[in-house]
């Protein structure tokens, strides 16, 4: 009898060989590394590189995710506005990004990437935050009188006409994401301003218009992100938490099943990981961490434990949004 066996060096050589002897067919000699590739578009923020001017604002950013080319899409310029979670579309073909110079001022803005921008909130109104509908066609917006009061969803066209009431929820809404078939939103609910902080994971159901608390648990849930296909027969959401941490904020990422509230991967790299958005397959997942000198964005594979850095600049770089083109 003989046996196909590999002796583990670093060459991982194969050998064949019976009780007595044992013969090398062939070695293996690693010539190049091959970063792994992804797919789809991405948009983050980060600031401008430094110009010796005043303190760099902070921008939103396009990522190839094929190539990794980055494009600079917006050019503020100076501290004052905070952007909040910018959102690409199906298509790859426009960003939303929420603008909150104030917290009684902040307003939703569509940007056709290469091309125009413009705002799709009336005068005098408060937009929270906002996401696109899985059909492409229309957006979903977070609306109220100012940061602690935004109970209202509404639906959009993207030049801001039709704003028809979705919703009224019970708490205080951030981070509203449609579900890929267009049935459900999940979202974060009653965000409360205290030591320690928290909030909650809601599910607005469209066709019963119910709203369920998910994933029950002391301390912070935010920033949900539905898988674009179906895993394993379901819909799944990332979020981050405090759950395993409570009282204290460190986050960290959890992969759930809504349905079930099934936690099928529980990511902790010792830090605050923050933000994350699933990828085309819903296999991996975009997220912000802190870093040796900033916040930089990391890809994890959850299925395979697989971990990529994906940004590396001494900056921060923040509230990626993986697009859904694929």
């Amino acid at each position: 009898y003989r046996a196909l066996f590999r002796i583990e060096d670093k060459a991982h050589d194969t050998y064949l060989g019976d009780i007595n002897h044992a013969y090398k067919l062939f070695d293996i000699t690693v010539t190049e590394q091959i970063q792994p590739q992804f797919e789809g578009e991405m948009v983050f923020t980060a600031p401008e590189p430094p110009t010796g001017g005043p303190p760099p604002a902070l921008n939103v950013w396009h990522m190839n995710m094929e190539t990794m080319v980055e494009t600079q899409l917006t050019s503020f310029v100076g501290v004052g506005t905070i952007f909040e979670e910018p959102r690409i579309n199906p298509a790859g073909t426009h960003m939303l990004l929420t603008s909150c110079p104030t917290p009684m001022a902040s307003y939703v803005g569509v940007y056709e990437i290469g091309g125009s921008s413009w705002s799709i909130t009336p005068s005098e109104t408060y937009d929270g935050h906002a996401d696109f509908h899985p059909d492409g066609e229309h957006i979903l917006i977070a609306s109220g009188t100012q940061y602690a009061d935004v109970k209202e969803l509404y639906s959009t066209e993207y030049d801001g006409s039709d704003r028809t009431l979705i919703a009224t929820a019970p708490h205080t809404i951030r981070n509203p994401r449609w579900s890929p078939d267009g049935t459900r939103i999940a979202m974060t609910l009653k965000i409360e301003v205290s030591d320690p902080p928290n909030s909650e994971l809601w599910i607005y159901d469209v066709d019963t218009r119910t709203f369920t608390e998910i994933m029950s648990a002391g301390g912070v849930d935010e920033n949900p992100s539905w898988s674009p296909v179906k895993v394993d027969g379901a819909y799944l959401i990332v979020y981050a938490s405090s759950r395993d941490h409570h009282p204290d904020y460190e986050t960290d990422i959890y992969v759930v099943n809504p349905d079930t509230e099934e936690i099928l991967c529980h990511f902790d790299m010792g830090g605050y990981e923050r933000h994350p958005s699933f990828s085309p397959d819903g296999l991996s997942f975009v997220f912000q961490t802190p870093g040796e000198n900033s916040e930089e964005l990391w890809i994890y594979s959850w299925k395979t434990a697989e971990l990529t850095q994906l940004t590396d600049d001494d900056t921060y770089d923040g509230s990626p949004s993986w697009g859904w083109n694929w």
